[in-house]
């Protein structure tokens, strides 16, 4: 008994490492794919999924160092095309993506020196870990926060311009996202309040005027649902509850009789089931 429990965990031992290393190589796979696509930031992350996997997967441990080098230059690339065109936000996104790559590099290179000191591992193995705990981290954190800086001025300036021109929901949404990088920022949080009311002011007031158009062309169930429209803006905003229900109550009714009568016709014509159908649903409005 003893012995096929033994049998039976070095098995389950054998099936999970041979797992890992299946994982391991799908990942090195991917990475090479996706560097043969010019993808290097994908590779990248293969790369250190394959290592997460099988941290001795010495293909990977070889090929890291390039991509890393590769994918942080496209990354590089990408934020100086954006700084050029002052788009803040995605610069701020992509140092982002920056530090979350260094974090990711480091957790690898930490697993690997913890391996290097428990395993014993042959000299042309050694080298290529060393190199890869030889790759520097780019500091890249008085960039990121000066980028943060940007995109919530920018956010800031455009929330303000809106507001100016009375297009609220807009201008409550570039506060926001000006909180969203630095927080506090100014008074973009008193802004994003007062903004969101008079948006929210503003779309009340343009569906409960949509609605009494609907109501003067009989259109009963789309004048209550812009009713609701407007209660859900803002709460007792008039008389458009009130409304909201009256119209649905009228909308209902209307609808009820037309199927009723539609059964009564079937039912005079002896189509006894469908005329059954038609009184159902006439039954289905709550009057």
């Amino acid at each position: 008994m003893r012995m096929l429990k033994i049998s039976t965990i070095m098995i389950a031992m054998t099936v999970m490492l041979f797992a890992c290393a299946t994982v391991s190589e799908t990942k090195l796979k991917l990475a090479q794919q996706s560097m043969q696509q010019g993808h290097y930031n994908q590779a990248f992350d293969h790369a250190i999924l394959s290592l997460q996997s099988k941290i001795d997967h010495y293909d990977t441990i070889v090929l890291l160092p390039s991509i890393k080098m590769q994918a942080y230059a496209q990354k590089q690339s990408q934020i100086a095309a954006y700084k050029a065109a002052k788009d803040w936000d995605s610069v701020a996104y992509a140092y982002d993506r920056i530090i979350s790559m260094n974090q990711s590099l480091q957790s690898t290179q930490r697993l690997l020196a913890a391996f290097i000191l428990s395993e014993r591992v042959a000299d042309k193995n050694k080298a290529a870990i060393d190199r890869l705990l030889a790759v520097p981290i780019l500091d890249v954190k008085l960039e990121h926060d000066r980028s943060y800086k940007y995109a919530a001025e920018a956010h800031y300036m455009r929330g303000k311009q809106d507001q100016l021109s009375k297009a609220y929901r807009q201008s409550n949404t570039h506060f926001m996202k000006a909180l969203s990088f630095i927080t506090p920022y100014k008074d973009a949080r008193e802004r994003a309040d007062t903004t969101k009311n008079l948006a929210d002011m503003a779309d009340a007031k343009h569906y409960y005027n949509q609605a009494k158009q609907h109501v003067r062309t009989h259109s009963y169930r789309s004048a209550s649902r812009l009713f609701g429209q407007s209660e859900s803006y803002i709460h007792g905003y008039k008389d458009a509850y009130q409304l909201a229900e009256k119209y649905k109550s009228m909308a209902d009714l209307a609808d009820a009789l037309i199927h009723y009568n539609s059964a009564q016709a079937l039912a005079l014509q002896k189509n006894y089931r469908t005329a059954s159908a038609e009184f159902g649903r006439a039954l289905s409005f709550r009057l």
